[in-house]
């Protein structure tokens, strides 16, 4: 049934759509995989992953009813049709953009269980949580933790085509993996990046995986080209409408990433920052780490800036190399002897500069989501989605090095403040998106 609900999904034309956010998000976030095709909000389908963003029409929510499984996005303008005609089948999205008076009545009479968003820009964040414990002390079945729709896609943050970009293949790999597929977004680290390449080239000579490595460029300025290199290397080139500079709030990884995934083909994805340089024995190390895990978190060492770059196994060698940042934050959850799944919010610590994820089960559970323009969190959000799943997952002592960054790379110019007010912004943002109280607890301190 599902393959059949795949080939019946067809390609939207952008400029035909309702111009909804949630509606638009579909051809980002697929639920059936890395295509380009999505629900078409003007030409409803009945099958499994059925959404629907114009609930005011009352026909439109009373035309899904009986699809099983199916997923519906309400939308509060009249808080009536919540209840109407709710399949036992369905699960329920419900989007409130405002609390009606009669909110809390019209909730009770929902009898299944049901996720529930509320509008950023009409509620703070106590009046997210407030409410949620009020739902929870009226026996109302609102679900603890909701599923990724789209719906906070916050248009004045950054435009919809910038989330969507125009693709250009440079380069394609004259052969598939079949084990590992490396992806690097990779935006003005021209010098970092070819320090990169050069440590996977050494580590691929010393053992020769089946993998693939694919660099994506988005938009660097001067744009980027790449040296030789007997990787097997796919090289792709995003669109920009205008030229990108600090903070700007189009910062989008998270997207470069998704655009990669079409051209993947290893049974497992490693997500890898541009300035990370790997070990000689990388790739011998990760695939031994990597059997019956799904995911797989390296360990990452910052490089002091007075430190000359040379050979990394030379660098490994002496710990006084390295410098701790964010006050120990992250290297604290390197440390801890205890499993990843035992630690406390362990989806906090879900983190791109190097993790591997089995394809498949990424797929399943959704890409990165594109509505973070700024700095931090995107990562936690897909982090949070997978720690929902029953997936293995695994911290390992494979370390690799991020190179030093000078103040104009790096994207909050190495200022802690500018660091903490985008992670309060992007924060504040997840929060919104899962308005649960294990989020509002591990976050607080970013956020309140």
């Amino acid at each position: 049934m599902l393959k059949k609900a795949e080939s019946l999904i067809p390609t939207r034309i952008i400029n035909g759509s309702c111009g909804h956010p949630f509606c638009q998000q579909q051809n980002i976030s697929n639920p059936h995989g890395n295509t380009l095709k999505s629900y078409c909000c003007q030409s409803p389908i009945k099958g499994p992953g059925v959404y629907d963003c114009h609930s005011h029409d009352k026909s439109r929510l009373k035309e899904i009813q009986n699809t099983p499984r199916a997923q519906a996005l309400v939308i509060l303008d009249e808080p009536s049709l919540a209840s109407d005609h709710v399949g036992e089948d369905l699960i329920l999205q419900i989007y409130l953009a405002k609390k009606p008076n009669d909110t809390l009545s019209t909730f009770k009479k929902i009898k299944e269980p049901f996720h529930l968003f509320m509008e950023p820009k009409n509620f703070s964040l106590h009046e997210v949580i407030t409410f949620h414990q009020e739902l929870l002390q009226n026996d109302v079945k609102v679900l603890d933790q909701s599923v990724f729709t789209g719906a906070f896609y916050q248009r004045d943050l950054s435009s919809y085509h910038e989330r969507n970009p125009e693709r250009q293949v440079i380069q394609e790999a004259s052969k598939n993996a079949n084990f590992l597929s490396i992806i690097i977004p990779h935006f003005n680290h021209h010098r970092e990046l070819k320090n990169t390449l050069f440590t996977l080239e050494q580590a691929y000579r010393h053992y020769p995986l089946s993998l693939e490595v694919i660099i994506i460029d988005d938009g660097s300025n001067p744009e980027l080209f790449l040296p030789e290199t007997e990787l097997p290397l796919t090289f792709l080139r995003l669109k920009r409408e205008h030229e990108r500079y600090l903070g700007d709030k189009s910062y989008r990884a998270g997207v470069a990433r998704n655009q990669a995934l079409p051209y993947a083909h290893g049974r497992y994805l490693l997500f890898l920052d541009a300035d990370m340089l790997a070990p000689k024995d990388f790739f011998k190390k990760l695939e031994i780490e990597l059997k019956g895990v799904d995911i797989l978190q390296l360990k990452r060492l910052h490089l002091k800036e007075s430190i000359p770059l040379k050979d990394v196994d030379s660098l490994l060698k002496d710990e006084k190399s390295f410098y701790s940042r964010s006050h120990g934050y992250f290297e604290a959850f390197q440390n801890d002897p205890k499993a990843w799944r035992e630690t406390l919010y362990g989806w906090k610590y879900f983190s791109t500069f190097g993790v591997a994820v089995k394809k498949e089960l990424l797929m399943k559970t959704g890409c990165f989501s594109p509505h973070y323009c700024l700095y931090g969190f995107e990562d936690v959000d897909l982090g949070y989605r997978l720690w929902q799943t029953d997936a293995l997952f695994k911290k390992s002592s494979i370390p690799v090095i991020a190179q030093f960054h000078e103040s104009e790379r790096s994207e909050y110019a190495n200022n802690n403040q500018l660091k903490k007010e985008m992670l309060k912004t992007t924060g504040s943002l997840f929060f919104r998106t899962y308005p649960t109280m294990e989020v509002w607890k591990a976050l607080r301190g970013v956020i309140s």
